[in-house]
Formats: structure tokens, sequence, C-alpha cells
């Protein structure tokens, strides 16, 4: 060998050993760090421990280990964000542990991330058929979507599997409760209750428990809301409308209530039922005339379909009398499917079928028009018989937008056929509001709807008012609603509110145009058991 080529392979020599001896203190200064951060985890040290292991991998991004550690003492110390990325790369790193995976799907369900943590869990689940948490975290990422059944069940099979741990029994025991079982949430809490006696978990469980002793009462109420009113249009005075000479101005002061007592009947599955009382009515400082009493009877039956739905049956029926003369006699049936969404809030739909009897004398209208048909000139009092039946369908939605604010909208369908021709109509009604939590226990509620109503016919009253002429198109309103309520507790049962609102009602027939302002105050005493 020349001296060229020996120097050559002299200096690879060298180098070579020296990048394997370089290596080697590397994986040695690895080792060492891994092994102090280990000690220090077995003594409770993990914020230090966690600086080591990042160095380790900082050294080494291979090191499986060192990461798997890593995230698992961010776990430990209920930085779930933190511990997800160094699992990932450990279970990336070594995919023969499945205990990495599940500390991760643990980890992503504390992050708030269910649709993550449920994937790991569906992985891992073969390899770790004996886990209870895998049970566990399936049973609770249920029962966060609402799926009450399907969470006991896993929930169950996790307390099964350790039954030294309280917390499946507990949380299946809510699970229960939540899908209608109370006999099984009942077993469920006990078993917490006794089992772990002077714990937590206990005086938690024996809390639900009451709880749920509590709803399997039947429900009694009784709630009454008095208050006062200025309303700038009490007599609903249309566009060049002539008050009459007794009443001596459109606005007045009155006061208001409003009283209801309620009661379950009976509640026996997923059925129950009962009955509500309540009573309204007005009292006016100048136009007496315009007193109102309505008491109100109504019975409804309850049927659950789902954990998270059930339909509603009702009948009901009012009295109504105006100063003291019988003005109104109405009764109707309504129908009602409500669904809870995990997300998405609450829907309702319904369906409602009234009829309304109107007791007042019959109003005569003029015999002018000349839209009428014979027979109609010849019974004009018929024409504006206000006798008819109602079928009104709509859906409305609730959406919680977060714990202090919460968003409803609907739309609602009326179909009105009147006896006489006056008042038979069709009604378009879209609204919407919005409900926050304010500072020291107020809240705000504002609400707002537009209603179109297009009539069939034309209206029989003279257009303008007084004149003799009538507009021979059909009667067609656009109503404008907003309202505005601040409320307050106070004390238990007890909150007193204020209110404003504003009607617009925009019709082609004066008699029928006017608009409206009501400012009032109100105090409302709550009881239910």
């Amino acid at each position: 060998m020349s001296a060229r080529r020996y120097r050559r392979a002299a200096l690879l020599a060298i180098a070579a050993f020296g990048l394997v001896a370089g290596a080697a203190s590397a994986d040695d200064r690895s080792i060492a760090l891994r092994l102090q951060g280990e000690r220090l985890v077995s003594e409770g040290r993990c914020p230090e421990a966690m600086a080591l292991f990042a160095e380790v991998r900082a050294r080494d991004p291979q090191d499986a280990r060192a990461a798997r550690l890593q995230g698992e003492c961010a776990f430990q110390l209920r930085r779930y964000t933190e511990a997800i990325e160094p699992l990932e790369s450990a279970r990336r790193l070594d995919p023969a542990q499945p205990q990495v995976g599940l500390t991760l799907a643990m980890a992503h369900f504390h992050a708030g991330n269910l649709q993550a943590a449920d994937r790991e869990l569906e992985a891992v689940a073969p390899s770790l058929p004996d886990r209870a948490e895998v049970p566990l975290y399936r049973g609770l990422i249920l029962l966060e979507r609402a799926e009450h059944q399907e969470a006991a069940a896993r929930l169950e099979e996790a307390s099964a599997l350790r039954r030294s741990d309280p917390v499946a029994s507990y949380y299946a025991g809510l699970a229960w409760s939540a899908a209608a079982e109370r006999d099984k949430s009942r077993a469920a809490l006990r078993r917490v209750i006794d089992g772990h006696p002077g714990t937590v978990w206990a005086s938690e469980a024996e809390r639900a428990l009451a709880q749920l002793d509590a709803s399997q009462k039947l429900r009694r109420w009784a709630r009454v809301t008095v208050g006062g009113e200025y309303d700038d249009n009490a007599v609903l005075r249309g566009a060049g409308v002539v008050l009459p000479s007794d009443i001596s101005s459109d606005a007045d002061l009155r006061g208001v209530w409003n009283a209801e007592v309620g009661s379950e009947l009976f509640r026996n599955g997923t059925w129950a039922g009962g009955v509500l009382l309540g009573y309204s009515g007005t009292l006016h400082q100048d136009l007496d005339d315009f007193d109102l009493q309505y008491p109100v009877l109504q019975f409804w039956v309850d049927r659950r379909l789902t954990e998270d739905s059930f339909l509603r049956l009702s009948v009901d029926a009012g009295y109504a009398w105006v100063d003291t003369d019988p003005f109104l006699f109405d009764y109707g049936t309504t129908a009602t499917y409500e669904k809870s969404w995990a997300t998405a809030g609450t829907t309702r739909i319904f369906t409602r079928y009234a009829r309304n009897n109107y007791l007042f004398g019959r109003i005569d209208s003029p015999p002018g028009p000349p839209f009428l048909s014979p027979a109609e000139q010849a019974a004009p009092g018929l024409v504006r018989n206000r006798d008819g039946n109602s079928w009104l369908s709509g859906i409305a939605q609730r959406y919680p937008v977060d714990e202090k604010t919460e968003v409803r909208v609907g739309y609602a369908y009326e179909r009105y056929d009147a006896r006489g021709r006056e008042y038979s109509a069709q009604a378009h009604d879209l609204n919407a509001g919005v409900k926050r939590l304010l500072p020291w226990e107020f809240e705000i509620d504002l609400s707002g709807s537009f209603i179109y109503r297009p009539f069939r016919h034309s209206s029989t009253f003279p257009d303008p008012p007084g004149s003799g002429l009538y507009n021979n198109d059909r009667r067609h309103d656009r109503v404008w609603v907003a309202n505005v309520v601040v409320e307050r507790p106070i004390g238990e049962n007890m909150s007193v509110a204020a209110r404003y609102s504003w009607i617009d009602n925009q019709s082609n027939v004066d008699v029928f145009d006017y608009k409206r302002e009501i400012i009032g105050l109100y105090w409302t005493v709550n009881f239910d058991n």
C-alpha cells in the first residue's frame, strides 16, 4: 500500500471512530437524561421530568420511550392539549404499544375533541379487551352526545371490569337517569354510595340520588304575575278613526295579571299527563269597557319517543269576558313534537286546531258595499261574523350559543275560516329572538316578528272611515312587532321584569291600520316542587 493510500485509510478510520464514539456518547447522555427523568416521575416531580424528556427528544427524535413518558407526564398534570403531540409521536415511532393510544384517546377527550377520542378508542379496543378505561371513555363520549341508553351500557361494562373505581358507576347512574331508567340509575348510584363511603364520589352520588327521587314526584306548580302597563293605543284605533264621544283618549294605564296552577296527574315509564288552570285579565284606569277576564283549562298527555324526544297532545278551552259581557268561547287541540340535539339545541314542531265562538252581538255592515252578494246584502250582520276555525302549524328552534346566550327562530302558518267573509285569512309568521344573561343576574330578551296576513275578500268597512267609500282590493295586513324584556330574580321564587313592546299593523284598510306601544313593569312569584 502506498503512503498516500495508507494516510487516506487512516484518516477514514479515525473519522469513522470519531463518529461512532460521538454517537455512543450522545446515546449515553440521552439514556442518562431519560433515567433521570423516570426517577423524577417516580418522585412525583413531573414538571422537571418533562423538561428532561424534551431534551432527550431534541437529541434523538426517534426515542419513542421519551416521547411516551413526556406525554404521560403531561396527562398526569392535566395538561391534556400539551400531551397530545408527544403521545402521537410515541405511537408513530412504536405502534406496538396500545397503551399509548389509550392515553392519547383520554387526552383528546379531556381536551374536548370527542371525534378524535372516539377514533383512538376504536383503534385500541381490540388490543385492550380488559382495560376499563376503554368502555369508560366510550361511555363518557356517548353521554356528551346525549346518547344516554348506549352510554349507560358502556359505563356499566367499565364498572364490571373495575369494581374498585366509583367513576363508571356514578356516570352510569347519570346516564340511566337521563334515559328515564330510574331503577337502573338508582342501582348504579347506590353501588357508589355503599361501595365507596366517605368519598367525594359517594357525596355526589347521594346528591344525584336525591334529585332522582325528587324527579319521580308528580310535579305541581303555581305562578302568579301582576303588573302595570301604559298602552298608547288601548282601543286599537286605526288611521282616520274618530273616537266615540264617551272615550276621551285611546291611551290608558291598566293593571294586568296572569295566574296559573298546574299538576301532573300521572307519570308512568314513557307516559305522563297533567292539567293546568290559567286566569288572566286587565283592569283599565279609564277605559273600563275594555277590562278583560279570561280563564283557561288545559289537559295534556306526553309520550316519550326516544331519550331526547317526546310527543305532547293537549286540549284546552277558554271563556272571555270584556267588561262584564261575554266575549269569546274558544277551544282547541295541539300536537307538539320536540327533540333535543347534542349540539344544535332544541327543535319544536307543532300543529293546532282551534274553534272560536264570539259571543257579542253581530256588527251590521252598511248596505252600501257594491261587491256584496244579494244574500250578503240581505243579512249584513253575517258578513262580519268572526266565528270560525283556525289551523296553525309551525316550527321553532332554540340554540344555545354559549352558557349565557340563547338564540331562537321560528315560522308558523295559519289559515282562518270565518263564517262571515270579513275575517277569513291566511297568515305567515316569521319570528326570532335572543336571550342573554347580563352582569348582576339581569337577563335581557330581544324578540321580533313579521306577520303577513292576506285576507280572502275586500273589507266591508268604509275606507277612509266614515266616507261611504270602499276599497275593492282584498285586505292585507303586514304586522311588525318588537319586544324588549329585562328581568332579574329576587330571591329564589320571585323576579321583576320591565317590558317595551312596539306593534305596527300596516293595513290597506284604514280602520285596521294602527300603531301601538306598551311599556310595562311586572312582578312574578313562582312555586314549583
